[in-house]
């Protein structure tokens, strides 16, 4: 459909109230894509993330969901609660981040910004952390 024609019709279905129904999850919606499909705002959403997971980490949004509940939407290091990108009505704070090897891509779990920020500080080997976690003994017995 042409961009025209789509305003028209949004138009037309605002102006006399009719509702469509969304061609995946069947809520009742105004809006409508490019080709014409009825489709409401989190399935839209839904698709756009499908495309960036498939793109960045070559899983789905699905593959990355399951991860997520099989984790309790948590971090997966320090433990707190979070929401997918998808998830705007949640009223969870942190945002979940998806944590992958840099080397092989290999996506590993799902993490907070703040421990996926960390592990990307330290270099995401065990070598660099096991130094950290000897540092933060030291000075805590006081050997420095």
């Amino acid at each position: 459909m042409y961009y025209s024609q789509l305003q028209e019709l949004h138009r037309y279905l605002i102006r006399y109230r009719k509702m469509l129904k969304c061609s995946r999850c069947t809520k009742e919606t105004w809006n409508v894509t490019k080709r014409g499909w009825p489709m409401c705002g989190d399935c839209t959403r839904k698709i756009k993330l499908d495309k960036y997971y498939q793109k960045t980490y070559g899983v789905s949004y699905y593959t990355i969901l399951t991860m997520f509940k099989r984790q309790k939407e948590r971090c997966k290091i320090c433990e707190v609660k979070l929401k997918l990108p998808s998830d705007k009505h949640s009223k969870v704070e942190k945002k979940a981040c998806v944590d992958h090897c840099h080397d092989s891509g290999d996506v590993r779990g799902i993490l907070c910004n703040t421990c996926n920020t960390g592990l990307g500080a330290l270099g995401d080997t065990k070598e660099s952390i096991a130094k950290a976690l000897k540092y933060l003994e030291e000075i805590e017995n006081g050997t420095t």
